[in-house]
């Protein structure tokens, strides 16, 4: 009897799994799946997974990448035997042809510096990975055939391609941290480590007004913080602006072989999201020598070694040693404090131009408020962007 439930439950995870050959609901993904009558003479379906290498295994799970990656409509497993050449079809859906073009392009510099390089085969809404030492010719004609249908539109195949860089580019230095982002035809992407968000003109000794909770009540209103129904980057920034409120002045101390990070959110005078990228402290050791930068992710894969730094530091781990700190620590460092007292809870920094950038402590957190203009009227009419440093 034992030996019974043990079959029953080990038949259970492999239909899970997507191991199974028996059948399966209806969903995105039957259209390209590899039926019983499509199965080339060569080939032949095979019981458990083949992956060419633990990242795609790894991607396949998806959850240690849940972060970085749009969610999965639907995700399923084929494998086969070709000619004694064991692999597997990996298949990936998603709602939307932006979602299956982000989950692409994270995958493929992660998944193709393996020698040799899986196959990629996509189309509107989905793409797989074809896992085998070397692609059956039968079985990939099986699938392209399927995805060149009439009603499958835009189907695109890539064997080799070389991973793109996560070294800083040669752009130009980013435009101030508050103005609106421009839009040209053809724009080379910011590095990204931008210059620093910070004067390194060291502040006068004496105390500067704090920003005022009505000047925050009015970004609140202006974000309409009140509704329900927010989008989820204007909750999360409803969400800083509140903590501000109740703030308490900031250890302005960051370790030398450490790194405060993470997300921000700009939004232009009317409340609507201009962009969202990170924000990164790093300083000396001293109180009050610390440099701010924004951080640009150019792909997938700076987004995700981003993440793990903040996830990192949530969890007290020491950094990653990843692209993203590298660059970060490689930036000069302070030689002097740029933090000063203002007459509340805030420590300012001077931002570039007429930016004014404010630091406060909620517990162990850091949020930063940045204030575009010289008083009131300049303030209330410019665009403004809240952070939070883990």
């Amino acid at each position: 009897m034992v030996e019974t439930l043990l079959r029953r439950l080990l038949f259970t995870l492999l239909v899970t799994v997507g191991l199974s050959t028996g059948t399966r609901a209806a969903g995105p993904l039957d259209p390209y799946l590899v039926h019983p009558e499509d199965v080339p003479g060569d080939c032949r379906r095979i019981d458990g997974l083949f992956p060419m290498t633990d990242k795609i295994s790894t991607f396949y799970d998806y959850r240690a990448y849940r972060q970085a990656l749009p969610p999965a409509a639907d995700r399923h497993a084929q494998s086969f035997d070709c000619g004694g050449v064991k692999g597997t079809l990996y298949f990936f859906a998603y709602n939307t042809t932006d979602q299956r073009e982000s989950a692409e392009l994270f995958a493929k510099p992660i998944l193709m510096n393996a020698k040799p390089a899986p196959v990629f085969l996509s189309w509107n809404k989905g793409f797989l990975i074809v896992s085998f030492s070397e692609a059956p010719a039968s079985l990939t004609a099986v699938i392209e055939k399927k995805i060149s249908a009439p009603s499958m539109l835009s189907s695109t195949k890539t064997h080799v391609m070389a991973s793109p860089p996560v070294a800083v580019s040669t752009a130009p230095a980013a435009a101030p941290l508050l103005a609106t982002p421009a839009a040209p035809p053809v724009a080379a992407a910011p590095p990204l480590v931008s210059t620093p968000i910070a004067s390194s003109t060291p502040l006068p000794a004496e105390v500067v007004p704090d920003v005022s909770n009505y000047m925050i009540g009015l970004y609140e209103k202006k974000l309409d913080c009140k509704k329900g129904d927010l989008p989820e980057d204007a909750q999360e920034a409803c969400r800083l602006l509140k903590s501000f409120k109740s703030g308490r002045t900031v250890e302005a101390r960051v370790p030398a072989d450490s790194i405060r990070m993470g997300p921000a959110f700009s939004f232009d005078p009317d409340g609507q999201l201009l962009e969202r990228f990170y924000v990164a402290v790093f300083g000396t050791g001293q109180i009050g020598e610390i440099t701010l930068f924004r951080i640009h992710p150019a792909n997938g894969v700076e987004e995700f070694e981003c993440q793990a730094v903040i996830d990192s530091r949530r969890q007290g781990k020491p950094l990653p040693s990843n692209d993203v700190v590298k660059e970060i620590m490689s930036q000069v460092r302070p030689t002097h404090p740029l933090l000063v007292q203002t007459t509340g809870h805030s420590m300012m920094l001077r931002g570039r131009e007429s930016d004014q950038v404010y630091l406060r402590q909620v517990k162990d957190q850091w949020i930063v408020l940045l204030v575009t203009g010289e008083g009131y009227e300049q303030n209330l009419h410019s665009p403004f962007s809240v952070a939070v440093l883990f």
